[in-house]
């Protein structure tokens, strides 16, 4: 059990995402597995006509986040049967379901950051760490030195930062 999740700790992903119109493209770096959790939600959220085909659809950690949160402000969670739209009680008090952890750098070895990560700044959010799309091949190349695995993937890293098609509400 140890060796998958230390396996899904170095699988990373990385995509162009564009943060600002105008702008080029930036690329965000990004654990493999939280990006699909979080754009696995997404999908459940925005696909889902019932709780229960919610519940089947999206991953244990936003549903374990889910109950207790709807708990607070419910005597009891909605039926599978129970209709389910979007956006729900449950996300009103927190971003949901998160943004991927790679955009504030965790999961990245530091000396990748360090070398090539750029801040960018925020005004809600905090800073945000992105790297020059003219050094993805070198970063790629390093990140593998290092024993990770780095696959492009644009569609989820885009979606996992916030800035795909998937957004909510």
């Amino acid at each position: 059990m140890m060796a998958d999740h230390q396996t899904n700790q170095k699988s990373l992903l990385y995509g162009y995402v564009d943060f600002y119109d105008g702008e080029p493209p930036k690329v965000v770096i990004t654990n493999r597995h939280d990006a699909s959790d979080i754009v696995a939600a997404l999908e459940a959220a925005g696909n889902s006509n019932t709780w229960g085909e919610y519940r089947k659809n999206c991953p244990q950690i936003f549903l374990d986040r889910d109950n207790e949160h709807q708990l607070e402000y419910e005597d009891e969670l909605p039926t599978d049967e129970a209709p389910f739209s979007f956006p729900f009680s449950s996300i009103d008090d927190y971003e949901w379901p998160k943004f991927t952890d790679g955009l504030s750098g965790e999961g990245i070895p530091e000396r990748i950051i360090s070398k090539y990560g750029n801040p960018l700044n925020t005004v809600l959010d905090g800073p945000f760490i992105y790297f020059n799309p003219e050094q993805i091949e070198e970063i790629t190349q390093e990140i593998e030195c290092l024993g990770y695995t780095i696959e492009r993937d644009d569609r989820t890293v885009r979606n996992a930062a916030g800035f795909g098609e998937l957004r909510l509400g």
